[in-house]
């Protein structure tokens, strides 16, 4: 007995020190202006710079909220709100760590997905949602009176910044606590036929998924596929709600990336998110998924992936978008693992 907690000790100090070299690192990119360096542009960073003259022009409270958070900091230093949301993202992975005592494998492997050590030094909203998550999930673990009014806490801020994820953490949770704990693979095979039957065949909702589709959405096209958002046929709708998901997790955009170091970069973050999903999502564990609500919770938050997903088409979009299921992955490829 004393022989494992000295190994759990050990493996929780190595996991924290890993944590603070990737703190360091991120930074140190923040310091050398990385975003710059790259020429990364964003015109949602542009309105939260700018709150006062733009943002309130949206009228979307996301917008509203996090521009008046990143402006009121960024008038006192330009990196403040960068290195904020760093710190919070440290303390709630800290706490994840301590709680769940991952694998050192699976720390070392979400730590060298590029997109969330770039993210780390944006102003954008992804990263600190990340963080988040990681507290709802360490909280849910002893889901006492204490902790839940915490969750509630995490859960408005999440929904007041990304009302999609918001509502997927409701929904996950209510879904983990009440609903009968059956495999939840064939229902969502069942609501997917039962979703693409309806948009094809019904020509309003067809109409209704394309226009809405193309308001997501800067280019002309639906799904990763690239197919035409006003010429798609059936056979195209039908193959956009099966399988983008595919592409989503394990997809790597070759068409824009004319620079053999950035290709690099993005066919290892296709490759350890391929890695994690697969362990995640294909290495399901009934008996676990009927007696932890933890993970119960995680494995319905991946599972909206392959929902989300239908709506994408833009890779710079989905780097980002992914970044929200990196909790999950790194407790449902840690649990998975694991041979009890």
């Amino acid at each position: 007995m004393l022989e494992n907690n000295s190994a759990y000790r050990h493996r929780v100090n190595t996991s924290q020190l890993l944590l603070i070299l990737w703190v360091l690192i991120s930074s140190l990119l923040i310091f050398i202006n990385i975003r710059t360096i790259v020429s990364f542009t964003s015109y949602d960073e542009q309105l939260f710079l700018n709150f006062s003259n733009e943002v309130l022009e949206y009228n979307f409270i996301r917008y509203v909220i996090w521009g008046f958070y990143i402006e009121k900091l960024s008038s006192l230093s330009l990196n403040l709100p960068i290195l904020i949301n760093l710190i919070i993202f440290y303390f709630s992975l800290r706490s994840f760590i301590t709680y769940f005592k991952p694998n050192n494998v699976f720390i070392i492997s979400i730590f060298l997905i590029p997109s969330l050590l770039f993210y780390s030094t944006t102003y954008l909203r992804d990263f600190v949602i990340v963080a988040f998550l990681f507290y709802i999930i360490t909280f849910l673990k002893d889901f006492q009176s204490k902790n839940l009014f915490k969750v509630l806490i995490l859960i408005s801020l999440v929904f007041l910044l990304r009302p999609q994820m918001g509502l997927v953490i409701i929904l996950a949770i209510i879904i983990a606590k009440y609903l009968p704990k059956i495999n939840p693979h064939i229902p969502s095979i069942f609501i997917l036929i039962i979703t693409s039957l309806v948009i094809v065949n019904i020509d309003s909702l067809r109409e209704s998924f394309k226009d809405y589709y193309y308001t997501l959405n800067l280019n002309d096209s639906i799904s990763l596929f690239g197919f035409e958002i006003y010429d798609v046929s059936n056979l195209e709708l039908y193959c956009t709600i099966f399988f983008n998901w595919i592409l989503f997790w394990f997809g790597l955009n070759l068409e824009s990336q004319t620079n053999d170091y950035y290709l690099l970069i993005f066919m290892i973050e296709a490759f350890i998110y391929g890695i994690l999903f697969f362990l995640s999502f294909f290495m399901y564990k009934n008996y676990k998924y009927k007696k932890s609500f933890v993970y119960r919770f995680c494995f319905l938050i991946l599972l909206s992936s392959i929902f989300f997903s239908i709506f994408e088409a833009e890779w710079a979009s989905v780097y980002r978008h992914k970044l929200f299921f990196i909790p999950v992955l790194l407790y449902l490829s840690n649990v998975n693992s694991l041979k009890k």
